[in-house]
């Protein structure tokens, strides 16, 4: 046991299951990430690989930058440990966590065998980071405009087989059905996943690194084109089986279909990327490990016209014929220093369990009641796609009437954690992506017995159906204001938490997030339907807070309408 404490290898083996347990965490919440292990488990068996060859007497350490690194990753690893006890695996900690890591594993490699032992352990250490989940400030609007270039070209692919298809908006309407390319089929999964493939690929293949980057941008029309292929084809496969073909055991085979065609079609691109005009001097090595000078019993002698430069054992931290995997053995300054990262780390887990821990509030939707003031309720179907897309911890989908007739749609949306929210719904993304347009947009403020509640109202119309839609959203009491819903439309969730969690002076608050949604269709003008309306959301406004109390919000009573119009 002792010698393993003593081994760098290991130690470094060890630091990190700092971010690979939380990163198997995160997989459990999100199963369809699950496929990342995959990557993980690729990175881990090249890299053992290429820690079995054999250091050659060329390398040549770099200690000042590798100094520099270490100690920033370690301080960086003891920071990220510290708030990762505190809350629940979010994809900024996973960043921060491996980032640093691999800082700490660049910078001990830059010690004991410089760059050249860097670019040797370059590949499976950067091929690590396709495991982990996109930041939202990059996925979001990737997503977004993924899901709007492939609905134009399954329209256009549609519309060029002879097929009758209007769209609107995110929607392809055709003779029988519509099909809704929701975010799901943006194809956001399968551009992340084949690219983890296609780097693969062009490393399996030898590719020199300009030949794999050039790999990677054709990848993505490639990607792109292959998911508009596969919803020209449920467009096609819905007018021949109908809309039984968009869902269930068809729909599944096709995706399944689309993701091995883009297996196949990147295994022919890197194929056509290897393949050169014999005599060019420009192409991939035979060998990387040969480029870099660490092969696998390639023991070369120290030149005598060198001088004893930094070639020489001497001056070089890894002799020549050792392991790559036990050359961090050799210097006791270094060991010592990857025994005190996790001893730190250590300390960093203990301080922040330490810690008052993110308050996980409860809410009793159940006990909204189906009759209350003069509104009946009923239970509405709550589709399986829905509950995948948003991942909450309760949903209610409920149709209200009055005694004359008038109908609301509520939606009451739950999440335990403001992280367990995935991606970003709002009226203003959802109803546009449908087709319909904001002709008119306010600001109202309904008067609550503890408090006030600002909600947004738009008036969204499609032709010569219009709706009324009222929506708020809330971490804990706070309720968003327009201010916030941009900054979450735009860049997802703030990172104030870890401010917060760093430097906290007052204890923490729930920050679970409650979304409420009401809708109602316009038969008449707007107008006349709204002091009917306002009257229910302020009952049911009363509802939802008695089974969630924990986000009534305080403020001084009031009640004020702001019109805004909205082009």
């Amino acid at each position: 046991m002792w010698s393993l404490w003593r081994n760098g290898t290991v130690l470094l083996a060890a630091g990190a299951t700092l971010w690979l347990i939380p990163l198997v965490r995160f997989w459990g919440w999100y199963p369809e990430y699950a496929d990342r292990l995959l990557i993980v488990a690729v990175a881990a068996g090249i890299l053992w690989q290429r820690c079995q060859h054999r250091a050659c007497s060329g390398l040549a350490p770099f200690r000042w930058l590798g100094w520099l690194l270490a100690l920033t990753g370690a301080l960086l690893l003891a920071v990220g440990t510290f708030l990762q006890a505190q809350v629940s695996p979010r994809p900024l900690l996973l960043w921060w966590l491996l980032g640093s890591w691999l800082m700490l594993v660049a910078g001990t490699v830059l010690i004991v065998g410089g760059p050249r032992l860097l670019r040797h352990l370059a590949f499976p250490l950067l091929f690590i980071l396709f495991a982990l989940p996109w930041p939202q400030r990059l996925m979001l609007p990737l997503q977004e405009g993924l899901q709007h270039l492939t609905t134009r070209l399954a329209e256009r692919a549609l519309r060029g087989s002879g097929l009758p298809v209007q769209r609107q908006g995110c929607v392809l309407r055709l003779d029988g059905c519509d099909l809704n390319v929701v975010e799901v089929c943006s194809g956001i999964r399968s551009l992340t996943a084949l690219l983890a493939v296609a780097a693969f690929l062009a490393y399996w293949r030898g590719l020199s690194w300009q030949r794999g980057v050039c790999g990677l941008i054709l990848a993505v029309p490639v990607i792109v084109l292959l998911n508009a292929t596969r919803v020209f084809a449920s467009g096609v496969l819905s007018q021949w089986a109908g809309p039984v073909a968009l869902e269930g055991v068809f729909h599944t085979a096709l995706g399944l279909l689309t993701v091995l065609m883009g297996v196949a079609v990147l295994w022919f691109l890197t194929a056509w990327l290897r393949a050169r005009p014999s005599g060019c001097c420009c192409g991939p090595p035979g060998n990387w490990g040969q480029q870099y000078g660490v092969l696998e019993g390639t023991v070369s002698q120290p030149s005598s016209s060198s001088g004893g430069g930094q070639g020489t054992s001497a001056n070089a931290t890894a002799e020549a014929g050792q392991r790559v995997q036990d050359i961090w053995s050799l210097n006791p300054s270094l060991v010592a220093f990857l025994q005190w990262v996790l001893v730190t780390a250590g300390v960093a887990w203990l301080l922040g369990c330490r810690q008052q821990a993110e308050i996980r509030a409860e809410a009793a939707l159940d006990r909204i009641p189906y009759q209350f003031a003069t509104y009946s309720g009923q239970e509405l179907a709550v589709a399986a796609g829905v509950r995948e897309q948003l991942t909450p911890d309760q949903i209610v989908h409920r149709l209200y009437t009055d005694p004359w007739g008038q109908p609301w749609e509520v939606w009451v949306i739950f999440w335990s954690s403001p992280r367990m929210v995935r991606g970003y719904h709002h009226p203003d993304v959802c109803w546009p992506n449908r087709g319909f347009v904001c002709l008119e947009r306010r600001r109202v403020s309904l008067a609550l017995p503890a408090g006030t509640l600002p909600i947004t109202e738009r008036l969204f119309g499609q032709g010569s159906q219009q709706y009324l839609v009222w929506y708020w959203t809330q971490e804990g009491q706070h309720v968003w204001t327009e201010a916030d819903e941009r900054q979450a439309q735009l860049h997802g969730d703030s990172h104030g938490w870890v401010v917060e969690r760093l430097w906290r002076r007052e204890p923490p608050q729930v920050r679970a997030r409650l979304t409420v949604w009401v809708g109602t269709p316009c038969w008449g003008p707007a107008e006349r339907l709204r002091p009917a309306s306002y009257h229910f959301l302020h009952q049911l406004a009363q509802q939802v807070y008695r089974g969630c109390p924990w986000a009534t919000p305080l403020s001084n009573p009031s009640l004020s309408v702001d019109n805004k119009s909205s082009d």
